[in-house]
């Protein structure tokens, strides 16, 4: 798999291997316009297509499973990715198709929606029904629980919000308030009171149209019953992270 070096270095981003000061500046760069955002989603899901044709050293795939197949969503794009690599490649080998060749992904998904569409016109052969069924069946929306949460949470002394989670949620969404403008872009960590780290993502951004709001979707899985600390980092001029704001809540799960 050869990327050229600026590639690589959003991978090496994306995958968690860069210290705090190049992340700010790749974060400061990357993600100041949604042009550039849509670059760094692009190399996202160049790495998918990596792992999905088994490009990855070791480690690389280690860090990849820990960033990118935490939920449902995440797990749908890697099965989109196999899915691609299935479209036979230009002879050079190691090329990324979404870069080097936009038109596969859409060509792919054309064919994928023709394949469906011959599938549902020709009459199905009764030994195939047992085996369509249980598939439909299984198949279900993302549940998503929001929860909104205001700045100062954590230090008015005020009783914390508590959000519900029942088993079969996929994922809590917050919309964080804040009092001022918010950065474009930042980190955020999620701990229990004592210091334990849960859970962190370091591409958060703010909510369209509101400067002073932020949406943070942490899996629901990692969590149990208990009280957490969401914090919410960006960077500063120095190169390193400094805290915006912090939030308290309680988790109660069945």
């Amino acid at each position: 798999m050869s990327t050229s070096e600026s590639e690589e270095r959003l991978i090496a981003y994306l995958l968690g291997e860069l210290p705090e000061s190049e992340n700010a500046r790749i974060e400061e760069q990357y993600l100041a316009s949604d042009a550039s955002f849509a670059t760094l989603m692009a190399i996202e899901a160049e790495l998918y297509d990596a792992y999905a044709g088994d490009l990855l050293s070791p480690e690389r795939r280690r860090f990849f499973e820990q960033r990118f197949l935490a939920t449902r969503e995440q797990r749908w794009q890697l099965e989109f990715s196999r899915t691609l690599l299935n479209v036979p490649p230009p002879k050079q080998r190691g090329s990324w198709i979404r870069l080097l060749w936009p038109g596969v992904a859409v060509i792919a998904a054309v064919a994928a929606a023709l394949v469906v569409a011959l599938v549902l016109w020709r009459p199905a052969k009764p030994l195939l029904e047992p085996q369509v069924a249980p598939q439909i069946s299984a198949a279900r929306p993302q549940v998503v629980i929001p929860l909104e949460l205001g700045s100062g949470i954590t230090r008015d002394g005020g009783e914390e919000p508590t959000v519900k989670l029942p088993s079969n949620s996929d994922l809590l969404r917050i919309t964080a308030k804040g009092d001022h403008d918010l950065p474009s872009s930042w980190s955020a960590v999620l701990r229990k009171p004592e210091g334990t780290e849960v859970w962190r993502s370091d591409v958060i951004r703010r909510v369209a149209g509101n400067s002073k709001s932020a949406t943070v979707e942490i899996p629901a899985g990692p969590l149990s019953s208990g009280h957490y600390i969401l914090t919410l980092y960006a960077p500063t001029q120095n190169g390193a992270s400094g805290e915006v704001a912090d939030y308290a809540f309680r988790v109660q799960k069945p």
